[in-house]
């Protein structure tokens, strides 16, 4: 007989829409097979083991639709600089970290928003040699799309005085003279000279980020950790990811999404691909979207924008990749099967997104594409329309919410802001929503983002009432982005994200009942125990 478990004594919401609570949960072989009241499913599980839930809520694992797993273990090392109120206490932690580690050949941090500093400016190479003259210091904005670099970093490189950067920017004083600041491409002028990373690096990252997601309640995530790095990055990458897996026989679901911005890496990889990975249908991990990049953040005034920013009208923000070379990239993984998606911000590049998406869809149609947007913060009322009627799914981070409306109606005006981060006009219109945290440019706690899609705060409840609180999702809502909507957006609705019989059993226990509790704790809540194919990998 197949060993089967029934976990009782709970209240479970199910995520299905016709049958949305239970008391009981039967389980066979990792597979819900039962669902419904104690005493209905006690009578058809003679032998089974029996697990009591102490009176608890349990939900389906949540799930991340857009994170990216080995960059949080990775900041996991460096110098963390989220909540620092200036630029004078950036320079104090990271002169903190450099007098406990003399031994360091390189100074790294990240996390830090110029906009909460007290004099709300950028650090410069001029802060950051006040750390360390004699090797290199660099700062990673909590975005990820701008870096800053001290001196001796600068002069490793060779970015002097007039320096242009063929990819990105390269911000200049008065005089000509690099101030350190890179956005975008022209990160990489820092990047290239960070310590070489291995193989037991990357899966030593993947695990310590995969184990901090399963407490967070995390039962699955779709993950960019995958570039044009070339073959010897994809084994290397791929290999780390494996190594993870066969360490346990179960734990966190992955889902990879793969960030190509050429057609030429496109085809070498498709061609990596079809030779050496074999794990395309496997329930642990497996393959998902193609990602362009199309533009950078709205804190760094990178996001591409269709007007100018009203804090800023010299700028557009910067478009990284043009309209042609959208359709053409993203036409061929549309005819070589892969789903479509983009990171796209700004409304120049929502824009550009649906303009790809219609352009390749026309050409070559496809019933159920799923084409998604991931972010698509600053939107105007038509792109909205556009997103409905081209079935587009949204990856969003409500997260965004509480950081950004301190600055959004700075930065684009309050027009513009009334239509962005809309959430529930989406909704409305019946688009999916997939729920995520883009960590570590948000933390990775799910709840933060429910918390935040219900209320429209920030963390100190700011402002009362909610930020364009029409725009504010129900609990129910916020709770099916982070469970089916991650899932469907990944073609997986029919296996995860739902506690229904045939599905994975893959759950959590929490702390509290967020069903009748205030909004503002929904933030609070904490995991006390993860499940996965029904198997406990967490408990507090």
């Amino acid at each position: 007989m197949k060993a089967r478990t029934l976990f009782v004594n709970a209240t479970f919401w199910t995520g299905d829409r016709l049958n949305p609570w239970a008391e009981a949960l039967l389980v066979e072989e990792g597979i819900i097979v039962a669902v419904g009241e104690k005493a209905q499913l006690e009578s058809q599980s003679s032998g089974a083991k029996t697990v009591d839930l102490q009176g608890k809520l349990v939900v389906p694992g949540l799930h991340d639709s857009h994170i990216h797993l080995v960059n949080i273990g990775r900041m996991m090392e460096w110098v963390r600089l989220n909540e620092t109120k200036s630029r004078k206490e950036l320079v104090s932690r990271l002169r903190a970290y450099a007098e406990a580690n003399p031994e360091a050949t390189i100074i790294l941090g990240r996390g830090f928003l110029q906009d909460n500093f007290d004099d709300q400016e950028m650090p410069t190479r001029h802060d950051l040699d006040q750390v360390a003259t004699d090797k290199p210091v660099v700062v990673v904005r909590a975005c990820g799309h701008i870096s800053v670099a001290n001196s001796y970093l600068l002069e490793m490189a060779g970015v002097g005085q007039g320096y242009v950067s063929e990819r990105g920017f390269v911000d200049l004083d008065e005089n000509g003279f690099p101030l350190g600041i890179l956005r975008e491409g022209a990160m990489a002028v820092a990047s290239a000279h960070y310590p070489k990373e291995t193989r037991e690096d990357l899966h030593r990252y993947i695990k310590n980020a995969a184990k901090s997601a399963l407490e967070l309640g995390l039962t699955s995530v779709q993950t960019n950790d995958v570039g044009s790095t070339g073959r010897e990055g994809w084994d290397m990458v791929f290999g780390a990811f494996q190594d993870y897996l066969e360490e346990d026989e179960v734990g966190l679901r992955i889902n990879h999404q793969l960030l190509f911005n050429s057609v030429e890496s496109l085809v070498d990889f498709h061609d990596w691909r079809q030779n050496t990975y074999r794990r395309d249908n496997d329930q642990r991990m497996s393959l998902g979207p193609v990602k362009l990049m199309c533009d950078g953040s709205l804190g760094g005034r990178t996001a591409h924008m269709l007007e100018p920013y009203a804090d800023d009208a010299s700028t557009l923000g910067i478009e990284i990749i043009d309209q042609q070379k959208k359709n053409e990239v993203l036409s061929l993984a549309h005819v070589l099967g892969y789903q479509m998606s983009g990171h796209a911000i700004g409304d120049g590049a929502i824009e550009g997104m649906l303009n790809a998406f219609e352009t390749v869809l026309k050409a070559t149609p496809k019933k159920d594409a799923r084409p998604r947007i991931i972010h698509a913060q600053l939107t105007n009322q038509e792109q909205l329309l556009r997103t409905q009627r081209l079935g587009v799914v949204i990856d969003a981070q409500p997260g965004f919410v509480g950081t950004d409306l301190h600055i959004v109606e700075k930065r684009i005006g309050t027009k513009r802001a009334k239509t962005s981060y809309a959430w529930k006009t989406l909704n409305d219109l019946g688009v999916v929503l997939a729920g995520g945290s883009d960590a570590p440019v948000e933390p990775h706690n799910p709840w933060i983002g429910i918390g935040c899609a219900v209320t429209r705060q920030d963390p100190e409840g700011y402002p009362a009432g909610g930020w364009f609180p029409e725009q504010k999702l129900t609990l129910e809502q916020a709770l099916y982005m982070y469970t089916y909507g991650s899932a469907f957006a990944c073609f997986q609705e029919k296996e995860k994200g739902r506690l229904m019989r045939g599905m994975l059993a893959d759950f959590i226990v929490l702390d509290r009942n967020i069903f009748e509790i205030e909004p503002e704790e929904i933030q609070e809540t904490k995991t006390l125990a993860t499940y996965i194919s029904g198997v406990q990998v967490y408990a507090k």
